[in-house]
């Protein structure tokens, strides 16, 4: 027997009770412009349903509550692809999945598909006698029931549309609540995926919970006031904390500012060729007025100390030319020559002639070698400061040079 229709003749639920009682088995699959659902039956008892025969359904809604691992269900995937097999059932019959969490997910993935399926307006109908359920894990729930539930959630339908009118809807989360929030695990799960962006509608597909489950659940957060929702005209949280803080200005002080680091500044002709070159990119940055500045610039003048962010003045550079700074000589005796006083010769020594030092050139500077005491100072005298080839013997500045002179013209005559 070939059973087909369409919705406008018979309604869904007469056609549940006329597979229920005649005990029939296969997938009643319908239609609706693109959406297609399939609702499979066995000995006239509903086994499983999804309202959109394009997606694993069941398998979306068991990777939502993290039912299995990536490595159970990517095996699972891989058997779906070769045999015809669902997803859901494969986890169950390789291991991947607890069968009673499975199970207690399937029956709930049921009334949730036969809710939206009841919920077409119009669309097409034909049972395919003998189809079995790919995803078949033991569940048969009779079509009675699933129909009553159905309706049951039809009617708590209209009370969650008013809260929630459009899967279109943006929700928020308020940064200020009135109570104590307490939230289980399923709305919890929930709330993680609001974010300020998704709709209504990506949520329930995101979940996979289904959208009685989920939007039911939003509702019920809203009511609460742990979500609102988004108003493009409403102010956010930030921006109105924002406002509040700068009513309380008079009453607070400016921060200081932070001090700027410290720079070399520009010379006047760099600093008009970099204004003229980005006057067209940059406003123009105000200057300080260099007034208050006069009298601070004057004692730093006066006191030979650079100021700060002023004009550069040229400094005397000692020395003036290029030539190697080095120390000048230090004078060993005057040229003056002290008085005359007589020289008393020995005489053990007058029978001989006595053996005088030459005499240096005229124009010959001589010194006392370093490390010997001086007959003046009775000192040591100080180190040479450069080597030279010259005789540095320096005379005895207490004898007389022009008694000197006649002395040796004396010996000389003997």
């Amino acid at each position: 027997m070939k059973l087909e229709g369409s919705l406008d003749a018979f309604s869904l639920q007469d056609v549940f009770q006329l597979l229920s009682l005649t005990k029939k088995s296969g997938g009643l699959h319908l239609a609706n412009g693109q959406a297609v659902g399939v609702v499979y039956f066995d000995d006239g008892a509903i086994t499983g349903s999804v309202s959109d025969a394009s997606q694993q359904a069941l398998a979306r809604r068991l990777i939502g509550v993290g039912a299995c691992d990536d490595a159970a269900l990517r095996r699972a995937v891989e058997r779906a692809c070769v045999e015809p097999v669902g997803v859901a059932r494969a986890l169950v019959e390789s291991g991947g999945a607890d069968p009673e969490v499975v199970r207690e997910h399937a029956l709930e993935q049921t009334v949730d598909s036969v809710f939206d399926l009841l919920r077409w307006p119009e669309g097409d109908f034909s049972l395919a006698v003998g189809e079995p359920n790919p995803d078949d894990v033991g569940i048969a729930v009779p079509a009675e029931k699933v129909v009553a539930e159905a309706n049951a959630r039809r009617e708590a339908w209209e009370a969650v549309s008013r809260v929630i009118p459009s899967p279109d809807v943006v929700l928020v989360m308020p940064v200020v609540i009135t109570e104590e929030p307490g939230v289980g695990r399923d709305e919890w799960a929930l709330l993680a995926l609001v974010d300020g962006r998704r709709t209504v509608g990506e949520l329930v597909e995101v979940s996979g919970a289904g959208t009685f489950g989920v939007v039911s659940k939003l509702a019920q957060m809203v009511q609460r006031g742990l979500l609102a929702l988004a108003d493009d005209e409403a102010t956010d949280h930030v921006t109105l904390v924002h406002r509040r803080h700068l009513l309380l200005a008079p009453l607070e002080p400016e921060p200081a500012p932070s001090p700027a680091p410290a720079s070399q500044p520009p010379s006047d002709g760099a600093s008009a060729g970099a204004d003229s070159a980005g006057s067209a990119h940059r406003s123009p940055v105000p200057r300080p007025d260099p007034a208050p500045r006069t009298e601070l610039a004057a004692a730093a003048a006066t006191l030979a100390i650079p100021l700060v962010g002023g004009a550069h003045a040229p400094q005397e550079v000692v020395p003036a030319r290029h030539e190697p700074f080095l120390p000048r000589r230090p004078v060993s005796h005057p040229e003056s020559p002290p008085a005359e006083q007589p020289v008393s010769i020995p005489a053990a020594d007058s029978g001989r002639r006595a053996a005088v030092p030459a005499m240096p050139p005229p124009g010959v500077r001589t010194g006392v070698p370093a490390g010997y005491p001086t007959a003046a100072t009775g000192t040591m005298g100080a180190p040479a400061t450069a080597p030279s080839t010259e005789p540095t013997i320096e005379p005895d500045p207490s004898l007389n040079r022009s008694l000197l002179l006649r002395l040796i013209a004396g010996v000389r005559g003997l």
